[in-house]
């Protein structure tokens, strides 16, 4: 009953601080995205049967041969930057998750 009581006390202490609720709510907006990647990512990045070498090194807001815009450009293999860094942070959450559990 007392780390019910403790863990309250926390909750409360942690809601007055705003910035800590802010943190925790960018926190929860990344995680949500990174567990949400499929949908959320414009093209999966380790799907090679729908790269085209043709949108390679493509510059940040160019429409690529998938019909979308490539918001932060395009590697040299057609790869869609911002899905990778999507796809990448889910690696990286799931990485610290595992270390820090």
């Amino acid at each position: 009953m007392a780390a019910a009581h403790a863990l309250g006390a926390f909750w409360r202490e942690f809601c007055e601080n705003r910035i800590a609720v802010a943190a925790l709510a960018v926190l929860a907006v990344i995680a949500a995205v990174t567990l949400a990647a499929p949908l959320v990512a414009p093209q999966d990045p380790y799907d090679l049967a729908n790269l085209d070498l043709a949108d390679a090194r493509r510059p940040p807001g160019h429409v690529g041969t998938g019909g979308y815009a490539h918001l932060l450009g395009t590697d040299a293999q057609g790869r869609d930057l911002l899905s990778a860094m999507i796809y990448g942070l889910r690696n990286s959450l799931q990485i610290g998750i595992l270390a820090g559990g």
